[in-house]
């Protein structure tokens, strides 16, 4: 599947009217966002192996094209997790 709202799960997503939430739309303005979390060292690539890490929350708008979709000027920034090392997944969710 190359566009998300080919995928059965956009068609099943509850609504109102089941299946036309973010399928069939009309006039109005429905969007889907992906969350991304990603972690990255701040100080660059060393041959020791990373030593900090930071990260940060970002969400990419499923409904604009493929070809500019994550582009960083299309890349809505939620939130940024600060280091020196990377939270483990009970406290990554009180991020999210």
């Amino acid at each position: 599947i190359k566009n998300p709202f080919e995928a059965q799960f956009l068609h099943e997503f509850g609504g109102r009217i089941p299946g036309k939430l973010f399928i069939d739309r009309g006039d109005e303005g429905r969007y889907a966002f992906a969350l991304h979390v990603d972690f990255f060292n701040p100080e660059g690539m060393k041959l020791q192996g990373a030593k900090t890490s930071s990260g940060i929350i970002s969400m990419a708008c499923l409904n604009l094209p493929l070809d500019i979709r994550y582009k960083p000027e299309n890349l809505y920034l939620a939130g940024i997790i600060p280091g020196p090392s990377q939270p483990s997944l009970k406290n990554l969710n009180h991020y999210i």
